[in-house]
This record gives C-alpha cells, structure tokens and sequence, in this order.
C-alpha cells in the first residue's frame, strides 16, 4: 500500500492482492502528509502511520485520527474504515472514493498492480 495527502486530499493506491486481504486483515503503511498551504508555519510535511481496513455494514468512509481534536497533519496515526460500498466499487471499477470532516477532506483509493 502506498498513500499520499496533499493537505486533506489522500490517495491510497493498493494492489489487487492487497484488495483482496482487506476482506481478511487490516492493511497497514504510512501516509506520507504534506500541507504547504500553512505559509506561516513553513507547511507541514510529514509521515503519518496508516491504517486501511474493511468493516461489512458500514454505509460510508470513515477517517479517524488520533489524537483527536487536533490538526490532521498534526495526527500520530490515521485509520481508513470502508464500507461494503466502497469495497464493491474497488471490485468492480478498480477505485473508490468519499469525503469526510464534513466535506472538507477527501480520500480515493485506487487499485494498481
């Protein structure tokens, strides 16, 4: 797996092979963050430890952060949570996609080998 942000813009980008563990296991791999849109902190550009994983009856994405309450960039781990939607278009279209933190954030996964 492999992640990247731009601001609150992800993009994970997850082999067919690993698609097919997130039915099994949790896939994990760092999120590599980087903000340069906080000209007066000099932008915040970092590795943030990911975790990508599959949960059946979930309706939509979900992202969390820990600790909670605080700047996304600032986070020390970050948890993607999929439902059975999104894991259907993964199959079928080969990526998927959602908004979260009320809009303002957006993650798309992709399927490449």
């Amino acid at each position: 797996m492999k992640a990247r942000s731009a601001g609150l813009k992800m993009e994970i980008f997850i082999s067919e092979n690993e698609r097919e563990q997130l039915l099994r296991q949790n896939l994990t791999g760092i999120l590599h963050f980087d903000d340069r849109m906080l000209p007066l902190r000099g932008g915040i550009k970092r590795d943030i430890p990911l975790i990508l994983k599959y949960k059946k009856g979930l309706e939509s994405i979900e992202v969390e952060g820990k600790p909670e309450g605080i700047y996304f960039g600032n986070k020390n781990n970050c948890t993607i949570t999929l439902g059975d939607y999104q894991y259907d278009c993964l199959v079928e279209r080969g990526s998927c996609g959602d908004r979260f933190l009320s809009g303002d954030g957006k993650v798309k996964i992709f399927v490449k080998d």
